[in-house]
């Protein structure tokens, strides 16, 4: 009897799932009848413009083109064929007499919540300067996998210089960690001096895969998404109506933990092992901080308490650093709005702001080595 019970049962539960099969198929069928050409909608960058990398963790897809929607904003994501943010004309070969720099970074580079046009190495944003700009931004990379990245990849352009662009208030922590957003990633640890590579905890998630693959190529699972994407962010910006929206508590040189001064040394060390690389290609080298946006909206005049450490730690190795810090805080005292309103990446207007520190001579040399000429202390 209770084996008939249990048969009953399994054929019930097949039934249901082969009569949901069925239903989201003849959905599937007359919604891209009705819509064939809607491009689809994405809400984690990762997921869906990245693949698993057994090196890298994720690594960008070629080709992939799809709307990220997500705290309020939508903008369309278009990767080449190389798996860059960037024109389908980018070449690793030079094609003109232009100067051109690789950019190398994390979502700030990538553009997180800007249109292509808006992005910081778009043509449009850079149009009054013979500069081409090479965007080599990976959502979520820290300084290790952009190191990685440039290895494998970026080594392989003509450019005139490589500038990493540092985010030091999730950069460092990253570069410590085996993990980083749920994802696995590589990491490296400092053993007789030198720097040793750690990937094999890295593995795939075959579920996260075949998930994410139903998400961007089913037009009905792909809309479904969409609408509770949307209730989500409508009730998160809606909770951030008013002056609350997100301002942390200002961080001072007290809130460095040991773990952070690790971290810093860390960093230092792979970013020595990346300007190696780049100069033996025979291009410059230099590193550019992101300008810590709950300290801005605070009108504090000091970035990230870690980037003091990280300038100084540039300084004694011979590396050119830029802190366009104060350029920010300046326009945002004139009213300029540089930062998406749910979190801490850049608007347009930032984007062009940060931009113009790469670019702009005049610009570049008001921000060079500022704390090192101007013999500021460490914090």
């Amino acid at each position: 009897m209770k084996f008939l019970k249990g048969r009953q049962i399994l054929s019930r539960l097949a039934l249901s799932v082969a009569s949901i099969v069925f239903t989201l198929g003849v959905c599937e069928v007359l919604v891209r009848l009705i819509v064939p050409n809607r491009i689809a909608s994405v809400g984690v960058e990762r997921e869906f413009f990245c693949q698993f990398d057994p090196t890298l963790g994720w690594a960008p897809i070629p080709n992939r083109t799809a709307r990220h929607e997500r705290d309020g904003f939508s903008v369309l994501v278009h990767q080449n064929a190389l798996g860059l943010r960037a024109a389908d004309s980018i070449q690793p070969n030079r094609q003109s007499k232009q100067k051109r720099i690789l950019i190398l970074g994390d979502s700030y580079v990538w553009g997180y919540g800007v249109e292509q046009w808006q992005m910081m190495t778009a043509p449009e944003v850079v149009q009054q300067s013979s500069t081409e700009l090479i965007n080599f931004g990976v959502s979520g990379y820290g300084t290790d996998q952009e190191y990685l990245l440039y290895s494998i990849l970026g080594r392989k352009f003509d450019v005139d210089e490589v500038i990493l662009v540092l985010t030091p208030y999730n950069d460092v922590e990253e570069n410590l960690s085996a993990d980083a957003y749920d994802h696995y990633k590589p990491f490296f640890v400092i053993e007789n001096e030198q720097l040793v590579l750690h990937t094999e905890h890295i593995q795939a998630s075959r579920l996260r895969t075949f998930i994410n693959y139903l998400r961007f190529h089913s037009k009905v699972i792909n809309i479904v998404d969409r609408a509770v994407r949307n209730i989500r962010d409508w009730m998160k910006l809606r909770r951030l109506q008013g002056a609350g929206y997100p301002v942390d508590r200002p961080l001072s040189e007290a809130d460095v933990s040991a773990r952070d001064r690790s971290g810093v040394a860390l960093t230092l060390r792979i970013i020595a092992a990346l300007q190696a690389t780049v100069t033996s290609r025979g291009a410059k080298f230099s590193v550019v901080f992101v300008p810590y946006k709950p300290h801005i909206l605070l009108n504090l005049p000091k970035n990230h308490p870690l980037v003091p450490l990280l300038a100084h730690g540039l300084a004694a190795m011979g590396i050119t650093y830029y802190e366009p810090y104060d350029e920010f805080l300046a326009a945002q005292r004139k009213g300029a709005s540089l930062f998406n309103r749910a979190d801490n990446h850049f608007s347009p207007e930032g984007n062009s702001l940060f931009a113009r520190m790469l670019v702009d001579e005049a610009d570049r040399q008001r921000i060079f080595n500022f704390y090192d000429r101007a013999n500021l202390p460490l914090h």
